[in-house]
């Protein structure tokens, strides 16, 4: 059967939400015949999904203030650590405030944090153990320090994010439709970690893309001549595996 929460009990579900949700089937007399529980993540989306979508997530700065904001409607709390750099213990601590409408938690700071990292304090509930508290990296992230430890206040655009050349354009063949292409998709490590032509400290590494010569290099430029147009990198981030 269909069954539908009554009116008069939906203004309670966002509450709800943030805890253990059980359906339970009564007889007559009032007595538990079975339960089981609830996945409410359709309800979540139907429920949140417009305000959400334009809410603005992660962090955003300017000379004034840096913001943060983090969709997570089924956390009891959510608070912000700052660390001055990836390495150091954080040196505050901000309570995120709820907004009902969107779901998203937010704080904020009257002072620019680029450069700093942060992460995220969240308490939710867990069948297992009834709290957790998850200390974790902004799913929002521009950039995070290594191994995906901790995330970034940064600007992509400012040259100090960037290596040398990167913003020089090269050209690239035309094609007359996004159909033409034929992608490669290649494995950043797997690419050279084993490749005995690359020098050691280069195999595995973006820089072994950078020796023309090389088994994997030589065998790019054959798949080019075959009708090869565009090479995907991926993965292209820290994984803890």
């Amino acid at each position: 059967p269909t069954l539908q929460v009554a009116e008069a009990d939906r203004a309670r579900l966002p509450a709800l939400w943030r805890g253990q949700l059980w359906l339970v089937a009564e007889d007559a007399q009032g007595q538990a015949l079975a339960a089981t529980g609830v996945q409410s993540a359709a309800a979540l989306d139907a429920h949140y999904a417009d305000a959400a979508e334009v809410a603005p997530l992660g962090a955003r700065f300017d000379r004034k203030q840096t913001a943060f904001g983090l969709w997570a409607p089924t956390a009891q709390s959510v608070s912000l650590c700052l660390y001055a750099g990836p390495d150091d213990d954080a040196h505050a601590i901000l309570t995120a405030e709820f907004d009902a409408d969107s779901g998203v938690w937010r704080t904020a700071l009257p002072q620019d944090l680029r450069g700093q990292s942060y992460r995220w304090l969240v308490d939710v509930f867990a069948p297992a153990t009834g709290l957790v508290r998850n200390r974790v990296t902004d799913p929002y992230s521009l950039s995070l320090s290594a191994d995906s430890a901790r995330s970034l206040v940064i600007d992509l655009d400012d040259p100090a994010t960037q290596p040398p050349g990167w913003t020089h354009k090269r050209g690239r063949r035309s094609l007359a439709a996004a159909t033409d292409m034929v992608i490669y998709e290649l494995h950043l490590r797997d690419f050279s970690v084993d490749d005995d032509s690359v020098p050691s400290a280069d195999r595995g590494k973006y820089r072994a893309f950078s020796h023309p010569d090389s088994h994997g290099m030589r065998h790019l430029r054959a798949l080019a001549e075959a009708g090869l147009t565009d090479v995907h990198l991926l993965p292209v981030f820290d994984f803890a595996t």
